[in-house]
């Protein structure tokens, strides 16, 4: 089948070695979003809480008792339209519920409350930022297209005990509200899929809709796979049901279409079929086939009257004319209960009452904001999604660049080439070492330390500029940090510096002083640069050596006392250097492979730049490590070096 389309195998993924690059595949999203900001369900006065006891939260709707009718909450109505409005669907004046038949132990009315025939949003976008798999490419955006979004009720949930053979339901979930998002099969790799799906959480939770917590099934995805020759020649589509975090969004994608690719390459037929995915062994395994095309049987709810929705009120009207101030004092329940007929759901109400409408209010959205931090900030795709989800870290985070960079205007060209970058980089050079100290120290303690106070935007800056000017590096730098926060807005930077012992000489020119004497005064480094360019290990090993010997023989370094795991570790040199009494001895006591490992071809000269900024750096502690190096470097390699050197 199919067969000029085959070429050799080059790469795995799970237990199959298909040529994925022959076929295209194609991928379609079905994402269960539970509207647990609703406070009851979909249509019974029941709450919902995930860690409740089992069957402890049921109404007789719930339990499919004889006598109880549905009763639909106006809240997630209201809920639903924030959503198609800020995925930029078309609002359908009138939709209706349908019943789809079917039965299985998860649904005791025999039939699930949904719209199939009339959605209550069509045709939407939502643009996200994604990252090949390829880690050298760059970031892209790409526009997602949205179907259809359908009110529904979610189902209870079903325990499996496979020691006793038997089933347990719990009911608890039975009817919560959920919005199922339906795209068009727009994706084509796993990091593709997973990144719109990160993008549409942020957005949901940001608009509080959803809170999107996958790990407690509030957010659970269905994939549509196939593959073909082309996009517009697709094989059969194969459903894999229930996939609920980010990662294991990427991993079922990426081996369903491997999986495809082996069956149709060894000859085989791919069959329509459901799957689930098996995280612990990471493949997808048969639920049920879709050959035979089920029948739900699907017709009008009876019990449920057509769903109105209007476009505008005079209420909305008035209060685009009054301004933003009285819209925030009403929440879009309120507008919509004042909405002329009582009881409908005004699109123009929870447009004003949720600030979407009008240009301005795009910006604010989690996709906007994360495009902005990623290509214009320049910052990493994963920092820029942590951010993004911690509203503390993101507003501290703006704040502190933006004072940052008009604070070191002055200090432009001296940090431009302290670092190595160019002038147009300088602001991102800025914003991202502020994230970088957002997104690690300050985020993983706000995680792990419930009374953990962030420094306030003016200490951050002053931090960053510190570091970036050179004062405080490393270690240093963390341990000021975390001192800053446990002081207190009242702490400065440089004044903990002080006191913990961490601020660094940073003018380059003493700097240079100190490394034209150590090189001077150690001679054997000179037969170790110049054969730093050879490929003779061997010959550079001897070298190193000496020069290592020397140096510890006659060392002015006090380490006594001191343990240091390092790329050379002073304290064991010199005690093997104690014992010996020439080069071929000390080359017997040391592993070989201890220096050998950092001068391997191609980053000789580097490494051994770095191993003397390291022996160095013992002897002046208070130096800064990058400007040690880089002076260092150019002492090596300097003209006046090379010439002395010959």
């Amino acid at each position: 089948m199919m067969s000029h389309l085959l070429s050799p195998l080059r790469r795995s993924v799970a237990f199959f070695a298909s040529d994925t690059s022959a076929w295209v595949s194609t991928i379609g999203l079905e994402v269960h979003a539970q509207l647990t900001s609703a406070r009851s369900k979909l249509f019974s006065p029941a709450c919902y809480s995930f860690t409740a006891p089992p069957n402890t939260q049921i109404a007789p709707l719930d339990a499919a008792l004889p006598g109880s009718m549905p009763l639909l909450n106006r809240a997630c109505v209201e809920w639903a339209v924030v959503a198609g409005l800020a995925l930029n669907c078309r609002i359908n004046p009138t939709s209706r519920f349908d019943r789809k038949h079917y039965f299985y132990a998860d649904s005791p009315a025999g039939y699930q409350i949904t719209q199939h025939a009339s959605p209550i949003a069509e045709s939407g976008w939502l643009d996200y930022v994604w990252k090949p798999s390829d880690h050298e490419a760059p970031p892209q955006v790409s526009r997602a297209t949205i179907k259809r979004i359908q009110l529904e009720q979610d189902t209870a949930k079903s325990l499996h005990d496979e020691e006793g053979g038997r089933s347990l339901i719990d009911l608890n979930r039975t009817g919560v509200g959920l919005i199922e998002i339906v795209t068009e099969p727009v994706f084509s790799w796993g990091c593709q899929a997973a990144a719109f799906v990160e993008e549409l959480s942020s957005l949901l939770r940001h608009l509080r809709v959803c809170s999107a917590n996958m790990s407690a099934g509030e957010l659970r995805v269905d994939i549509n796979v196939s593959i073909g020759p082309s996009k517009s020649e697709q094989g059969p589509i194969v459903e894999v049901k229930n996939v609920n975090s980010l990662r294991t969004i990427r991993q079922a994608i990426d081996f369903e279409i491997a999986r495809q690719c082996e069956v149709v390459q060894s000859g085989g037929v791919v069959v329509n079929e459901t799957r689930s995915y098996d995280a612990n062994n990471n493949k997808t395994t048969p639920m049920r086939d879709k050959e035979v095309v089920q029948d739900y049987r699907f017709h009008p709810e009876p019990d449920l009257p057509l769903l109105r929705i209007r476009e505008s009120c005079d209420l909305c009207r008035s209060l685009e004319t009054v301004g933003e101030n009285a819209v925030k004092q009403s929440s879009a329940s309120a507008l919509g209960a004042k909405c002329e007929g009582s009881r409908g759901v005004c699109v123009g109400c929870v447009r004003v009452a949720y600030s979407l409408t009008g240009a301005d209010s795009d910006l604010a959205l989690p996709n906007k904001v994360r495009q902005e931090l990623v290509f214009d900030h320049g910052l990493p795709v994963e920092r820029a999604a942590l951010l993004i989800n911690v509203q503390q870290l993101r507003d501290l985070y703006q704040s502190a660049s933006s004072l940052t960079v008009s604070q070191l205007l002055d200090f432009r060209q001296d940090i431009l080439m302290r670092q190595s970058f160019q002038d147009d980089d300088f602001n991102r050079l800025i914003r991202n070492e502020v994230a970088y100290w957002c997104s690690g120290i300050l985020y993983s303690s706000l995680r792990d330390k419930p009374k953990f106070c962030l420094p306030s935007p003016t200490q951050l800056s002053q931090f960053v500029i510190m570091n970036l000017t050179g004062q405080i590096f490393g270690t240093g730098s963390e341990e000021v940090l975390n001192s800053m926060c446990s002081v207190g807005e009242s702490a400065h930077p440089l004044e903990v510096a002080r006191q913990r012992g961490v601020l660094l000489v940073n003018n380059r020119e003493v700097i240079r002083t100190v490394c034209c004497a150590f090189v001077e005064a150690n001679s054997s480094l000179r037969a170790a640069h110049a054969l730093a360019d050879s490929a003779s290990i061997p010959h550079l090993d001897d070298a190193l050596h000496a020069m290592l010997l020397d140096f510890v023989v006659h060392s002015r370094v006090n380490v006594a006392g001191r343990s240091r795991s390092s790329i050379l570790s002073l304290a064991l040199y010199r005690h093997v250097a104690a014992r010996c009494t020439d080069l071929g001895q000390f080359k017997k006591a040391v592993n070989l492979t201890h220096v050998r490992k950092y001068i391997r071809k191609g980053r000789k000269k580097r490494h051994l730049q770095s191993m003397v900024s390291r022996i160095l750096r013992d002897e002046n502690a208070n130096l800064h490590p990058f400007l040690v190096e880089s002076c260092i470097s150019d002492i090596l390699s300097s003209d006046d070096y090379r010439t002395e050197d010959q």
